[in-house]
């Protein structure tokens, strides 16, 4: 790599982020965060299930790991490139399907793209897991 964000990269991004909905106009600020959270699913749910699976497991949740999907997705063989490509298309669609729900977020439209997006992350952890399998099998 020829650059290396390392954790103090990782939370000032992920800081500025999260904050970024909260400089929209307050009645339309629930559609920010909104959108912001379909922007960053992939990354939200990975890194939640991946601390809920290790205090289950009754691993130290603080240390380091390399337990993420795709972090498992590169372990398998495929390339930071393309494990990059995906996460960013999955990002892409969820973020341009926020945008088309607009004020709707309340309704069905938005709940049918939240439910969309488990089922993204839901595909990204299962094919994660399908290739550390096979890998750990050869």
């Amino acid at each position: 790599a020829r650059i290396f964000m390392g954790d103090t990269g990782s939370l000032a991004l992920g800081y500025t982020f999260a904050s970024l909905p909260l400089l929209a106009r307050f009645h339309s600020r629930p559609q920010a965060v909104f959108w912001m959270v379909m922007s960053l699913w992939l990354f939200l749910a990975d890194a939640t299930w991946t601390l809920v699976a290790r205090v289950i497991r009754g691993e130290p949740w603080h240390l380091p790991h390399r337990d993420h999907a795709y972090q498992r997705l590169v372990r398998a063989g495929a390339s930071h490139a393309s494990v990059a490509a995906a996460i960013v298309t999955g990002s892409a669609v969820l973020t341009a399907a926020a945008v088309a729900c607009g004020p709707r977020i309340g309704g069905p439209a938005g709940w049918g793209l939240l439910a969309s997006a488990c089922g993204l992350f839901a595909v990204e952890a299962a094919v994660a897991r399908r290739r550390g399998a096979a890998v750990n099998a050869r």
